[in-house]
């Protein structure tokens, strides 16, 4: 089966795609993506994936020449062209053919990348949902300062390294934490904890990013009378918190029942289940979807 994809203005077979051997993003990670979940057809929260998408292209001077409901077609058609209704889809924005890394001018007239693609969805985070999962602490701190934590760019190897780390120890996610010794997000999620009840995650002024779902979680939270607050968190508040969840467009809302801090200690979360706001969270976004 041909896997379609969207390529500057082109429904193209994947195989037959082609980028500059001069584009930016593809030589220095010049660039940006978000991903989108696509439930029975239909993009989720599509609009505010749009939007922060749109917002890091205007700091990051990335040209992205697509409009909300161009984009909103596009990925309609291309879901159904893949004819994959439980997928996810990818768009990628890059800064375009430029002749040196210092140069604004484009190559020939041309003024940036963009693709979009359809793709299977990874292995089911499902039974997580129901069982609780493991988070493992990343051993190599982060600058509170560094600006491109804020962004969704292509510039992506620190976050790969740290899946692995966190798959080479039977974890779905590694937990960042600052030189503060403060904890900041997950490689690819948001973090929350809970305490006596109330529900905490570090604010954006940790040098996070501004996760699509961890907004959707806010709204939750506050149509079902969950006292939410934004507070730094340190690793010692995290490990001793009754609940921990993880949040992103594909886990959704990812309890955590047990975190490896280094040298194979691994500490229980709360009862070693998932707890109760977690469990309501789950069912709140699964109602909203």
């Amino acid at each position: 089966m041909t896997n379609f994809v969207w390529l500057n203005g082109h429904y193209v077979s994947a195989a037959e795609a082609k980028i500059s051997a001069l584009d930016r993003g593809f030589l220095y990670g010049e660039g940006l993506f978000e991903t989108i979940r696509v439930y029975n057809g239909a993009p989720f929260q599509m609009s505010r994936h749009y939007e922060r998408l749109k917002h890091s292209a205007k700091r990051l001077k990335i040209p992205c020449h697509i409009g909300l409901k161009s984009l909103e077609q596009t990925v309609n058609k291309l879901v159904k062209l893949n004819d994959r209704k439980e997928s996810y889809v990818r768009i990628t924005v890059s800064a375009g053919p430029k002749p040196h890394p210092c140069s604004d001018t484009p190559v020939h007239g041309e003024s940036g990348t963009i693709l979009i693609e359809s793709r299977e969805l990874p292995a089911p985070y499902a039974k997580y949902r129901q069982t609780g999962a493991r988070a493992v602490i990343y051993p190599y701190k982060r600058s509170p300062e560094s600006p491109l934590y804020q962004h969704k760019t292509l510039s992506f190897m620190e976050y790969i390294i740290a899946r692995k780390f966190a798959s080479d120890n039977d974890a779905v996610d590694s937990i960042f934490v600052n030189t503060r010794n403060e904890v900041t997000e997950g490689s690819t999620s948001n973090v929350f904890m809970v305490k006596s009840g109330k529900v905490i995650t570090p604010p954006l002024g940790a040098n996070i990013l501004a996760g699509v779902t961890r907004q959707t979680i806010f709204g939750l939270c506050t149509k079902n009378a969950l006292w939410l607050r934004e507070s730094d968190i340190k690793v010692k508040d995290l490990l001793s918190a009754d609940e921990v969840f993880i949040t992103n467009s594909l886990m959704e809302v990812m309890p955590i029942i047990e975190i490896m801090t280094g040298k194979e200690r691994i500490v229980k979360i709360g009862d070693g289940q998932p707890g109760l706001i977690s469990q309501m969270l789950i069912g709140a976004y699964q109602d909203l979807i």
